[in-house]
């Protein structure tokens, strides 16, 4: 029996953990169930030899099924019995945690502790990846065969990554991110981060969040409205190494704007990582103002949408901002 564990290609380093072939024949195993143990990870399993038959145990006695060719192994909650049935040829592509959302629209919480076959899930990708059934001469070169048809379909649903490729400084995924998958989708478009709004989120997504921003080398601006969040807050910034804190002074189910809240806000936040004014930051006095107040950086969409010159605009605030925070230091 071969075992070969390898890196994915670059393109694939944010979505998968490893690349595994396995080679043999039934005989080699003298007739001895293959039991498969959970391990956290999703995987992508193609099956080139023979089938493997899933042995089901309960009380009234066993049944076998046989898997299909092609299949999504969810995160395993309990073992997993498999017979092989002869010739043995095995690619498995082991996702980072979230990262096989890439292809899949079901959560991967539904999905643990499942191994349905490809097709069921997405029948497009499934059309492009059993096209290696036919194409591959061998184990190896359906690896890679594997990994550029994978990049293809991630590619299909990518976030733009010209905004990265065209500025030389760090870029922000302003979005409503709601999954870890989409800070993979962030780090793929070349994000320097992500925006994580408490509201959004209960307190185990916000960890998810917050976890594969970390994996991925990312910074987290996490955004709050108001002191009653600053509780779920903290735990967050210990699970981050460069974490940037936002009070976002829009009511987001009335777009009201608050202009005090910064102010209400100062004395409660935590001294100890940059605080980000978000809305209402339409002219220069609004970002001396928060400058003043211990802001350090402000998020600005409306004014720079509505100027006739957004280079102006941004270097106006720009000016006015840091020369007030030189002012107060």
């Amino acid at each position: 029996m071969r075992y070969v564990e390898s890196d994915p290609i670059p393109a694939l380093a944010p979505f998968l953990e490893r690349v595994w072939t396995l080679e043999g024949h039934a005989d080699m195993l003298a007739g001895a169930p293959q039991v498969v143990l959970p391990d956290g990870r999703t995987e992508l399993i193609f099956h080139f030899g023979d089938p493997f038959e899933r042995i089901d145990i309960s009380g009234t006695g066993s049944t076998r099924t046989v898997q299909p060719k092609l299949l999504f192994a969810g995160q395993l909650t309990r073992q997993l019995v498999l017979h092989p049935t002869g010739r043995i040829g095995v690619l498995g592509l082991r996702f980072h945690p979230f990262g096989a959302a890439a292809l899949f629209s079901h959560s991967q919480d539904r999905l643990a502790g499942t191994t349905p076959a490809v097709e069921d899930l997405s029948t497009s990708a499934a059309q492009r990846l059993e096209s290696l059934f036919g194409s591959a001469p061998d184990l190896a070169e359906a690896a890679l065969l594997a990994q550029e048809a994978l990049v293809a379909l991630i590619d299909d649903g990518r976030v733009d990554s010209r905004v990265a490729e065209a500025v030389p400084i760090p870029v922000l995924r302003k979005d409503f991110i709601v999954d870890p998958y989409q800070v993979l989708e962030a780090r793929a478009a070349g994000a320097a981060g992500v925006l994580a709004i408490l509201a959004l989120a209960d307190a185990v997504r916000l960890q998810e969040i917050a976890d594969a921003a970390e994996g991925c080398g990312l910074f987290v601006l996490f955004e709050i409205f108001g002191r009653r969040e600053l509780p779920r807050l903290l735990p967050l910034l210990a699970r981050c190494s460069r974490p940037l804190l936002g009070v976002n002074v829009r009511d987001l189910r009335t777009l009201r704007v608050d202009r005090e809240r910064l102010a209400a806000m100062a004395p409660a936040l935590p001294t100890s990582l940059p605080w980000v004014a978000e809305s209402g930051i339409e002219r220069p006095g609004d970002a001396a103002r928060a400058a003043t107040l211990g802001y350090r950086m402000a998020l600005v969409g409306s004014a720079l949408m509505r100027a006739s010159d957004p280079r102006r605009a941004v270097t106006a605030l720009l000016a006015a901002g840091r020369g007030a925070a030189c002012a107060s230091a």
